[in-house]
């Protein structure tokens, strides 16, 4: 492996040959984590330790996957025996083995956060208290909240809504009826997997399992990920976490940036190596990214275009300004897929959507697909031929069928469920008149379906259920999306060695990428990781990015969001504010220029303002790029 290390600079080298023991990896944004990851588990598995011994926990099953990939080719080894992938789906592999040691069945259904909501509306309790009640979001967002730091129920309520203070007792009396419900069905939740995982591990079962475990994005772990960490190393210590603290912006998921803060201190010992030169953007996006958070970021790529600042007088203006912007970089040649515009919130990029008509684009951010009602209604099949006792699943495809509501499908759920085999039994069961010839379509789907792969499955299910959306969506375009959407869950399922597999994968795994070929919109939190040659971020006003915060550390998450967003770029970056934003209400209010922006000092970027484009809204009909190009440009690269 002399010649792969040799790549390597001095940073990066003494990561990958740390001798043992923990080790935090300050990786700044571009500079090579991947490649450490890589060449890391090569350098173990060449000085000795089994595969079998390794463990790569990661925030995505595709980074595990070029970790792994990336490793294989490095010291030409096979990693297949390597577990690696994301903190769910390992704690799911690991409890369908052992878990019968903390009493957790290995047949158990993991249930997705729709699921766990719809739970909660069925078990939550009468609250007599007047005024506004915590939605079933909300309750599920305490409950997940109380799991992963280990407090009561009526804490985290207070922690997270304190307006809901005098709800304890309900937040109380949810909490043990959800976890009544889910054990009485085998289910478990995302929580559920961890916390099984750290009370197998908490046992002594498994101690010793792994003897060198790697971690990528430690600025993103929550306490019970970060205590799970703890134990596993617990007897070796041998631990490389990898990750940015300027990188930490998933809170609202209950990441815990101070498990990194706090490393050396949770470590005795600890070894902390940082990588600061960066191989994917210019010096001057780098130097914008320092004058927002000071990683000390340097690069031996050339290049002097200055990030550019424009100013429009409205969100339509800044919206039809981008839209120009966009065409001009097209028009030159540069790949659709290398552009995006970032905002922080899915929201802000309504009206770039909407002056987007000429222009195929990928819409990323807001709810996530595995979250969208039709991707959920095609889950179900696959559910109950994974587990054919999936009541939520069940409920789902029973209420498929014309003239059968909630009370028939739980009427039928019960019938079935009185079965050895409720498949079997569906075939038996004597409907009503008005459901009959559903009935026997579904019937028939789920015999047809019987043995075959996840790819047969997944075109059966699509003839049967595509007639379906056509009377839900009429509209051409509503059901073409849909219909597009749902064939991006195909090579998944092609992929699948079984049922349950897939099932599990679209549960626990981030939701199935494409590779893009049109213009990405997209909110930062989904473009994290991910890189571009162009960037615009937009709708840098206060209140909106960053949004309204009540604390520091709010305010701090921001900024480390708008860190993310400029090191997104590789070459051209630009940032753009509207003096006027409309309200929720759409009534417009003045807005002023980002904190984020008012802080860079002028030799770090160049500053438009709609003074130069006062023809901006007629430049979108094709003759603003000569007008553009009489604006003085920065130093070409």
């Amino acid at each position: 492996m002399t010649a792969p290390l040799s790549l390597l600079n001095g940073p990066q080298f003494q990561a990958v040959t740390h001798p043992g023991g923990p080790l935090l990896v300050l990786a700044g944004a571009g500079t090579g984590k991947t490649r450490v990851l890589a060449h890391r588990l090569a350098w173990l598995l060449d000085h000795g330790v089994p595969p079998d011994e390794l463990l790569l926990l990661t925030f995505s099953r595709r980074a595990a996957q070029d970790m792994l990939r990336r490793a294989a080719l490095v010291s030409g080894q096979s990693f297949a025996k390597v577990e690696g992938g994301t903190f769910h789906a390992v704690a799911s592999r690991i409890l369908r083995k052992h878990g019968w040691h903390v009493g957790i069945k290995s047949n158990f259904v993991v249930i997705s956060c729709a699921d766990a909501e719809s739970i909660i509306q069925q078990v939550r309790p009468f609250c007599s208290v007047k005024g506004r009640q915590p939605n079933a979001r909300q309750i599920l967002s305490v409950l997940s909240a109380s799991v992963s730091k280990s407090i009561h129920p009526a804490a985290a309520a207070a922690e997270k809504y304190p307006k809901f203070f005098e709800f304890a007792d309900f937040f109380n009396e949810t909490a043990q009826a959800y976890a009544e419900y889910k054990a009485a069905h085998n289910y478990l939740d995302y929580d559920d997997l961890l916390l099984g995982w750290l009370r197998l591990l908490a046992t002594g079962k498994i101690s010793g399992q792994f003897q060198h475990v790697l971690v990528d994005e430690y600025q993103d772990v929550n306490y019970l990920q970060a205590d799970i960490v703890r134990l596993l190393v617990a007897g070796h210590g041998n631990l490389t976490a990898v990750g940015d603290e300027a990188q930490g912006i998933y809170s609202f998921r209950g990441a815990e940036i101070s498990n990194i803060l706090n490393f050396e201190q949770t470590f005795s010992g600890a070894a902390v190596i940082r990588l600061e030169q960066n191989y994917r953007s210019k010096q001057p996006v780098l130097d914008f990214a320092n004058a927002v958070i000071d990683k000390g970021l340097f690069t031996a790529l050339p290049g002097r275009r200055l990030p550019i600042i424009y100013s429009s007088p409205d969100e339509l203006t800044e919206a039809r300004w981008v839209f120009a912007r966009i065409r001009e970089l097209l028009a030159s040649g540069i790949p659709p897929a290398e552009i995006a515009v970032l905002a922080a919130a899915s929201d802000t990029l309504k009206p770039l959507e909407l002056e987007l008509n000429g222009i195929p684009y990928e819409k990323r951010g807001g709810l996530k697909l595995t979250d969208t009602l039709h991707v959920r209604d095609l889950l179900a099949y696959f559910r109950v031929l994974a587990n054919p006792r999936d009541t939520l699943a069940w409920s789902v495809i029973l209420q498929h069928i014309d003239h059968v509501g909630p009370k028939t499908a739980a009427k039928v759920i019960e019938s079935l469920l009185r079965h050895d085999d409720p498949l079997a039994a569906l075939k038996f069961f004597h409907p009503a008149p008005a459901w009959r010839s559903g009935h026997f379509d579904l019937v028939r789907l789920i015999r047809e379906c019987s043995s075959r792969r996840p790819s047969e499955i997944f075109e059966l299910v699509m003839a049967y259920y595509e007639p379906l959306l056509r009377r839900r969506h009429p509209d051409h375009a509503d059901h073409r999306r849909i219909i597009a959407d749902l064939y991006r869950l195909q090579p998944w399922a092609a992929s699948s060695s079984s049922v349950r597999v897939f099932v599990e994968d679209m549960l626990l795994e981030p939701e199935p990428s494409t590779d893009s070929s049109a213009p990405i919109l997209s909110t930062v939190h989904s473009a994290k990781g991910l890189e571009f040659r162009t960037v615009f971020v937009v709708g840098l006003v206060e209140t909106r990015f960053p949004r309204s915060c009540s604390t520091a550390a709010q305010l701090d998450e921001q900024r480390r969001l708008f860190y993310v967003a400029v090191t997104r770029a590789r070459e051209q970056l630009f940032l753009t504010w509207p003096a006027i934003i409309c309200n929720p209400d759409r009534t417009p209010c003045m807005a002023v220029m980002s904190p984020f922006l008012r802080c860079i000092k002028g030799q770090l970027c160049r500053h438009f303002d709609y003074a130069l484009f006062q023809q901006t809204a007629r430049y979108v009909g094709g003759s603003d790029c000569g007008q553009w190009s009489q604006v003085p440009q920065p130093a070409s690269d």
